[in-house]
């Protein structure tokens, strides 16, 4: 699931807040997986993913 969901941040760019969020679901961004977006790119730049 995580494998497609960088394909698609790759395609698409990256989202706005308000933009209907990358996962598919319909739900705005920002209160779908924003928050699990911004986590996995602290622990990218932490080096732990």
């Amino acid at each position: 699931m995580e494998e497609l969901r960088e394909k698609i941040r790759i395609e698409k760019g990256k989202p706005g807040k308000n933009d209907p969020c990358h996962c598919g679901s319909e739900i705005k961004y920002k209160k779908c997986c924003m928050e699990e977006d911004l986590r996995e790119k602290e622990r990218k730049l932490r080096g732990e993913g």
